[in-house]
């Protein structure tokens, strides 16, 4: 980076959340790398989270559409879809929780925390929709030995968007970044009796940073 000028975000993430965050060396590429992100036929976001709960009702149902309306910054609703799928939990040590993966189809603002939260599986240490202060408190407690500072358990762990062979800073192959958990949310998981579950499902979450491609210009 010290050679360039300036670096550009074509996205963000929310403050508590981990994970891949695409940037640009110049406007133009972040401007045609945002292009691509509000494309959601042609960009794929994949991201994990822990959440309060065993998990057993959204394992049942498989994946799932949940589309209901979200509320934006201002309070006002919009539609939204996330396609969220259970993958393991228990009612075990250290609490009740399961590991969900969440695909938005849509880019609302705090989509995925109001969907799950709306499916009574909030992740753990939300504070804003559907928080449980005894829970919270109950985490960070336990969390507190091993994480300075305990935050909201989301990861963004893939980012994927289909090249296009008109594109002038993509790369026409496309890019396809995949990012580890973080050692906090490891953590969690290795903590519980479903760590292996976890880990068959998804290996590269406990893995190394993937890339695919090289970088915007």
């Amino acid at each position: 980076f010290k050679t360039r000028s300036s670096i550009h975000l074509v996205h963000r993430l929310d403050v508590p959340t981990s994970g891949c965050l695409l940037l640009a060396f110049s406007p133009e590429a972040a401007r045609e790398g945002q292009i691509a992100m509000l494309d959601h036929n042609r960009t794929t976001k994949t991201y994990f989270a822990i959440c309060r709960g065993n998990g057993e009702s959204l394992r049942e149902r498989g994946t799932i559409l949940e589309d209901g309306d979200v509320k934006n910054s201002r309070g006002n609703y919009q539609t939204a879809s996330t396609i969220i799928e259970g993958v393991c939990g228990s009612d075990g040590s250290p609490r009740r929780c399961c590991l969900v993966r969440a695909m938005p189809q849509t880019g609302r603002w705090h989509q995925i925390r109001q969907h799950l939260g709306r499916l009574n599986h909030p992740i753990v240490l939300e504070t804003r929709h559907h928080p449980d202060r005894k829970e919270n408190r109950a985490w960070k407690e336990l969390l507190l030995s091993s994480t300075p500072n305990p935050r909201l358990c989301l990861h963004c762990h893939r980012l994927h968007i289909k090249g296009d062979i008109n594109g002038e800073f993509l790369p026409s192959s496309g890019i396809d970044v995949r990012c580890p958990l973080p050692s906090d949310m490891q953590s969690i998981i290795q903590m519980t009796d479903w760590a292996g579950e976890a880990r068959a499902f998804a290996p590269e979450l406990f893995g190394t940073r993937h890339i695919d491609q090289k970088p915007l210009k």
